[in-house]
């Protein structure tokens, strides 16, 4: 990274609040799992996905090498799940001992009980700098029950609640039924 601006947009990211998704592939038909921060839809029709993975990591390897993976979306109680795969030791990876899984259609590992599902195959791989985009189309997606999600802000695993006390600032909140507001002022929509 680059000098100041580096360091700024490094923060000005740590500080927005994203999901918890967890990808499954098969390594050389081993179980492996990862959970991501950079993950989006940029398509509905075609349904597409997409997760942005650190170049030089095992994760790299394996899902640029696997052809498809799978997006488990994680329910705030499964946050140890997804601390439990993070990290720089290879052996996290493999670490699905004990934990609620099922093979989906497509032979990847779904955790049970996350807040929904989608099986991918690779259809393209974009060089991002120090990242690589992959992209996959969705071929199987579950939405389970709804439970509270949970979020990674500030190189931490939180709720949406929690996020909103970590900052000093106002925060925003959307009640249920309601709309979006400052809690310093307005209602802003």
């Amino acid at each position: 990274m680059t000098g100041a601006l580096g360091g700024t947009l490094r923060r000005i990211m740590r500080s927005f609040p994203q999901g918890v998704p967890l990808v499954t592939s098969l390594d050389e038909g081993r179980p492996f799992g990862v959970p991501v921060s950079a993950f989006s839809s940029p398509s509905l029709d075609p349904p597409l996905v997409m997760v942005s993975i650190a170049k030089g990591t095992r994760a790299h390897d394996v899902l640029t090498r696997a052809g498809s993976f799978a997006v488990n979306i994680l329910a705030s109680d499964q946050l140890a799940v997804s601390e439990r795969f993070a990290g720089k030791l290879s052996d996290h990876f493999y670490d699905f001992e004990g934990l609620p899984f099922k093979r989906g259609k497509t032979g990847l590992m779904l955790l049970s009980s996350a807040l929904g599902h989608l099986e991918c195959t690779t259809s393209a791989e974009h060089d991002a700098g120090d990242h690589t985009v992959i992209i996959g189309d969705v071929r199987e997606a579950v939405v389970t029950p709804e439970a509270p999600p949970p979020v990674y802000h500030e190189q931490r695993h939180t709720t949406a609640a929690g996020a909103a006390e970590w900052d000093s600032g106002p925060a925003l909140l959307h009640p249920p039924g309601g709309a979006w507001r400052d809690t310093a002022g307005p209602r802003l929509g």
